[in-house]
């Protein structure tokens, strides 16, 4: 017995060593977003506020809406099903102190996961009128192939612009970060396109 357990563990962590954590990395295979953002002038700019900036690491991008009822919505659709039990948010636009309090800021959000189209979690949070990350644990792990982040509407009003926005969002298991392998790739795959519209 005790041979076998040690033979199974030794075949597990040479499979993990080889083809890496099945859950530490994925592909965005689409994303989409909600009529909100998806009109907005901002796109055609190189891209800087579409939705997948949200996930390419970078302050200097950010999502942003330009609609009468400050709302942010977009779907993304991963490669594979993956566990997800922690997501960090960086509200607003935090390029610097400055655009931080220029823009405006996401009060309330509506995160839904699904698993083969069919809904298996809804997570709603208050953000807070911060720069930094912003942690949201969930009670449980969530096991889905895609997750709709849906804004409602309440914002933290910038200084200077009526625009709400999101800088970052990073998605983690067990403390460990699930890198997107493909931010880079569809960022550039979008510029292409909408520089020939």
């Amino acid at each position: 017995m005790k041979k076998i357990f040690i033979t199974t563990f030794y075949l597990s962590f040479s499979m993990s060593l080889l083809y890496g954590d099945n859950n530490t990395e994925v592909e965005i295979k689409k994303i989409t977003s909600g009529q909100a953002i998806a009109s907005i002038n901002e796109w055609y700019n190189d891209g800087e506020n579409a939705p997948i900036v949200a996930f390419d690491g970078k302050l200097n991008t950010c999502v942003t809406e330009n609609s009468q009822n400050n709302k942010i919505q977009f779907m993304i659709v991963f490669s594979k099903q993956i566990s997800i039990d922690e997501i960090r948010i960086m509200n607003g636009y935090g390029f610097s102190n400055d655009t931080f309090k220029k823009f405006n800021k996401v009060a309330g959000i509506n995160i839904y996961f699904e698993s083969g189209q069919k809904l298996c979690g809804l997570e709603s949070h208050t953000l807070k009128d911060q720069k930094e990350f912003q942690s949201l644990k969930f009670a449980k792990a969530y096991e889905a192939d895609r997750i709709t982040f849906n804004t409602d509407g309440t914002s933290y009003r910038g200084s200077a612009y009526d625009d709400t926005c999101i800088t970052e969002i990073e998605l983690y298991h067990k403390g460990k970060k699930i890198i997107i392998l493909n931010a880079e790739k569809l960022l550039n795959e979008y510029i292409k396109k909408t520089k020939t519209k």
